[in-house]
């Protein structure tokens, strides 16, 4: 399996190099603006449109694939650390088995709302016309990227239930 999990791990540290680059674009853009409307009162159309519709959108959505590698996410241990060994092992499973279907699910309607989007060259009027559609498609590639690491790790615990007792996975895998 260290073959698929490198893939994982290639395919999510991809998203979060788009990531970067959303971050970086969107701090470009907005200095950009600031400065050309302060100095000039010349501020560049469509700035909090492209912000909105693109950047955030990629910051928000993208990095999750490479949060559920890490298995990184909000956990709350209330009731995992006082149940023994046979409940922790169900609750593993049922845990990574929801994930997934949580996952699977946002990923299958925002590809839909992305296909309707782009079917329709969804656009928002703003000084300029923008096209928005192609931002719709940073959801279901974050969402369905993380459903195959969740899928992944779901199979992982049950071929090796030992797996997943680790402390989390640092940030250097």
């Amino acid at each position: 399996m260290s073959w698929i999990e490198k893939m994982l791990n290639y395919a999510s540290k991809a998203l979060l190099a788009v990531t970067m680059l959303c971050l970086g674009l969107m701090m470009a853009h907005v200095i950009a603006d600031v400065v050309l409307s302060g100095l000039f009162s010349q501020p560049i159309p469509g700035t909090s449109e492209v912000v909105a519709y693109y950047y955030m959108i990629g910051a928000v959505f993208l990095p999750i694939p490479l949060v559920e590698m890490r298995r990184a996410s909000i956990q709350v241990d209330l009731f995992y650390n006082i149940v023994n060994n046979n409940i922790k092992k169900i609750m593993l499973v049922a845990a990574y088995l929801a994930q997934f279907v949580f996952f699977i699910l946002m990923a299958r309607q925002t590809g839909l709302d992305a296909f309707e989007s782009f079917i329709k060259s969804e656009y928002v009027q703003s000084q300029i016309q923008i096209y928005v559609w192609p931002g719709r498609f940073f959801l279901p590639l974050g969402f369905g990227l993380g459903a195959i690491i969740s899928l992944f790790h779901l199979i992982k615990y049950i071929i090796s239930p030992a797996w997943s007792s680790r402390t989390r996975i640092s940030s250097g895998q």
